[in-house]
């Protein structure tokens, strides 16, 4: 059985959401500035999950979820200082 929501991130390439019958694909933002990678993943999972648990359209949690990690790409750490920011609605 196909659970009921599904992403799938394929790094700097585009995501695909599926849910039932739909197929979207999700453009990513090319990031031009690069300094590590660690957390990225992280990042974006945990900002989509705080865009659903607060009742953002799953399309709108990706959205979260893609700054969350380019944030976390642009950063030193492997936590953005300002991943609070993008938090804020």
């Amino acid at each position: 059985q196909m659970p009921k929501h599904l992403v799938v991130t394929r790094g700097s390439k585009n995501l695909y959401y599926y849910h039932e019958s739909i197929k979207e694909e999700i453009k990513v933002e090319k990031v031009e500035n690069i300094i590590n990678a660690t957390g990225a993943g992280d990042a974006f999972l945990a900002a989509t999950i705080y865009g659903v648990i607060n009742d953002y359209s799953f399309l709108q949690a990706f959205s979260l979820g893609l700054k969350a990690s380019k944030l976390t790409l642009e950063s030193e750490e492997a936590v953005s200082k300002n991943i609070a920011d993008i938090l804020k609605k």
